[in-house]
């Protein structure tokens, strides 16, 4: 696997998935690798619950950091190890995909998102992500596709099949109940793209005697970091509290009020499951691949908003913070079903056959 920071760790959605997805492959019968960036991982840890570790180097920079690390892993995994199978996760580093079938081997590449769609990539890298999902259609032996609507999209662009295969929950410490001030939760990268700001600006609106708890780090977005400090500094209520990991992450799953995800790009938040796994209520922007998650064939386990709309984020919160009563019974239907679809071991069966599959 080719394509993360590395594992163990919870960085980005990327690496949730492959620290559960890879163990789980590992036990199944298949040597797995994964190839993990010497900034981001001791190089002194060689496996990692039967996986086995490669430690390359890269350059720490936005542009390249990725590209570098995936063309050295893709030569390492071809002419050192020897490898069946290279499974790419993101666009940009499928831009390497065709290389494996050149030497006789297999790729499978899996799409998280559509990455040119970011606001933090030039324009140029923009047109480089794009140029890896043209790759990938064209020489990945198998894509896989973790929401139903890139799975669409790549269908109706490209007229290649994806098979879906979503995310699942990450195993996680219990949350610790506490009484503490009441609190509306938003957890993920802070990236323009996730909507921080527009959750902070509505939230401003909001008369809600609790705190909105902003949670998560840049990535290489330290200007847009900067810009929701000024933001919030008007309103004393607002905390933007730097990543939180482990015990800390499922103690603020555990006892937010509401949990918010009002993003405009999404593959398959993670984050979303995580949050209803802990039966807490979850509102999040109308794009199809959160609704995916929060509408069921027979009712919604969550509510939505219309996307990158203030008015409506703020109105909505207003409506539900009214009713705590009727939150809570969402949220119980939506733990259950989370834990009931979402579920690591499935999701590692249904690789193992993608990779039989292609194998044969």
């Amino acid at each position: 696997m080719i394509g993360l920071r590395g594992i163990p760790s919870r960085d980005g959605g990327v690496e949730v998935a492959v620290e559960e997805l890879a163990p789980r492959l590992a036990k199944l019968g298949i040597k797995m690798v994964v190839y993990c960036r010497t900034p981001y991982i001791s190089e002194f840890l060689q496996t990692y619950k039967g996986v086995e570790l490669v430690n390359l180097p890269t350059i720490n920079n936005k542009h390249l950091e990725a590209f570098v690390h995936t063309f050295l892993s893709t030569l390492h995994a071809l002419f050192i190890n020897r490898i069946d199978i290279i499974h790419y996760h993101a666009l940009g580093n499928a831009l390497f995909s065709r290389f494996p079938s050149l030497f006789g081997k297999k790729s499978v590449v899996t799409i998280h998102g559509f990455d040119y769609q970011r606001e933090k990539w030039s324009r140029f890298a923009k047109w480089v992500l794009k140029l890896g999902e043209v790759q990938a259609v064209n020489h990945a032996n198998s894509i896989i596709s973790v929401s139903k609507k890139i799975k669409h999209e790549i269908k109706s662009n490209y007229k290649r099949e994806a098979i879906w295969i979503p995310n699942g929950i990450p195993s996680m410490p219990l949350g610790q109940t506490n009484d503490e001030i009441p609190y509306i939760l938003f957890l993920s990268r802070l990236v323009p793209e996730k909507g921080a700001h527009t959750l902070i600006t509505a939230f401003k609106r909001v008369d809600f005697n609790g705190q909105l708890l902003i949670v998560g780090g840049g990535t290489h977005t330290d200007k847009y970091v900067e810009s929701l400090n000024a933001l919030k500094k008007s309103d004393p209520r607002i905390k933007l509290l730097g990543p939180k990991y482990d015990q800390e992450k499922s103690d603020l799953l555990q006892n937010a009020v509401l949990f918010v995800l009002p993003s405009t790009i999404e593959g398959m938040p993670i984050v979303l499951l995580e949050a209803m796994s802990f039966g807490t209520p979850v509102l999040v922007s109308d794009i199809q691949e959160n609704l995916d998650v929060v509408q069921t064939v027979d009712y919604d386990i969550g509510y939505y908003f219309k996307s990158d709309d203030v008015e409506s984020l703020s109105s909505t919160l207003r409506k539900l913070l009214k009713d705590p009563t009727d939150m809570e019974l969402v949220a119980r239907d939506a733990k259950n079903v989370a834990n009931e679809l979402y579920n690591w071991d499935l999701i590692a069966s249904q690789t193992l056959e993608v990779y039989l599959r292609i194998i044969k």
